[in-house]
């Protein structure tokens, strides 16, 4: 022990310099490998954007909005496969032989039941007016929502929110989970699954969107411009929903569509990885601004709306321009629960 003390005293300096190049080395390999992580697979091919170029940019106050985006995100291909849990489950639900595919539009409406499938958004809508439908499926909790979408839909899905209704009624909402990030569909508000059940833990409603993690390819990065910085671009392609209006535009019995949106402040930001269409089959990542914004009608006034702006997140310099954008409709109207505008 004498002679162990001896040594690191004779040679003290020497041995403190080569652990000080050992730790150096191992904080420039960890360093090095965070980079690679972050860089592998940037996409250089340019993919179209998700969204239109909607006439006069406007201005978009964020209200020190902060954002997390890293400097590159990933974008993903969809493409679609057959599943046939989902037609053994429909066939559960209406007693019947029917013909199924996720290419082909679909609608069932029945002893209070209707099924409807849209192929376009890939989106599944399953509702009950009446009857005892679905009195096997007992959903009381998160966990018992993701067990029966996993056994009659094949879906991973992770919920989220669950929001207690009237008269007991409860919605849990969620995300499927790729590559450590949830994504959804911007047809759902960003989530990929809405599920309402009644106070007695049966299934009253559900919107789903038909994807599998084999329906996922092509898993790659691309960079990542600030919000900041593509709000102030002239006429960025964007999404617009209005939620809702303020009365003084309903008494005059505009078309939601008829309206343009001239300013907007934002009142919450998130960042989402969305499916918007098979019409543009990728799952990008996405700024939705929520808050409050000011539409002009076709006679100059101005009302104040609850409105939702989609932007996405990847540098432009890898998207390209929408072709044959829609003709007159350019701001679209909200397709969910209705809002009012207190």
């Amino acid at each position: 022990m004498e002679r162990f003390k001896n040594f690191i005293k004779k040679h003290w300096f020497w041995i403190l310099s080569i652990l000080l190049v050992v730790l150096s080395i191992l904080i420039v390999l960890l360093l090095s490998k965070s980079k690679d992580d972050d860089d592998v697979n940037i996409q250089v091919n340019s993919i179209e954007s998700p969204y239109y170029i909607l006439g006069d940019n406007f201005p978009i106050e964020l209200n020190d909005q902060k954002t997390t985006f890293k400097k590159n995100e990933f974008v993903m291909k969809v493409s679609r496969s057959e599943n046939v849990l989902v037609e053994n489950f429909l066939k559960r639900i209406i007693s019947e032989k029917i013909e199924f595919n996720i290419y082909d539009e679909y609608s069932y409406v029945e002893n209070g039941v209707s099924i409807s499938f849209n192929p376009t958004l890939s989106k599944l809508i399953v509702s009950r007016k009446a009857g005892s439908w679905f009195r096997e499926f007992s959903l009381r909790t998160a966990g018992d929502v993701e067990s029966f979408v996993k056994e009659f839909l094949d879906i991973e899905v992770i919920n989220d929110v669950i929001t207690e209704l009237e008269e007991g009624d409860s919605e849990y909402k969620g995300y499927f989970e790729v590559e450590k990030s949830k994504f959804g569909t911007i047809s759902l508000e960003g989530y990929a699954y809405k599920i309402l059940v009644d106070s007695s833990g049966i299934l009253r409603e559900m919107e789903v969107l038909l994807l599998q993690n084999s329906d996922i390819s092509n898993i790659q990065k691309a960079p990542i411009s600030p919000l900041s910085e593509l709000i102030e671009i002239n006429k960025y392609p964007k999404q617009i929903y209005h939620k809702s209006f303020s009365d003084s535009l309903y008494k005059k019995g505009y078309p939601m569509g008829m309206v343009t949106l001239v300013g907007f402040s934002t009142t919450d930001l998130k960042e989402l990885f969305l499916f918007n269409s098979f019409e543009t089959p990728y799952i990008y990542p996405t700024y939705r601004l929520s808050g409050d914004g000011i539409v002009k009608d076709s006679e100059g006034g101005k009302h104040r709306s609850l409105t939702e702006i989609y932007i996405c997140a990847i540098n432009p310099d890898y998207l390209h321009e929408r072709e044959d954008p829609p003709l007159m409709i350019h701001e679209e109207p909200y397709t969910g629960p209705k809002t009012s505008y207190d």
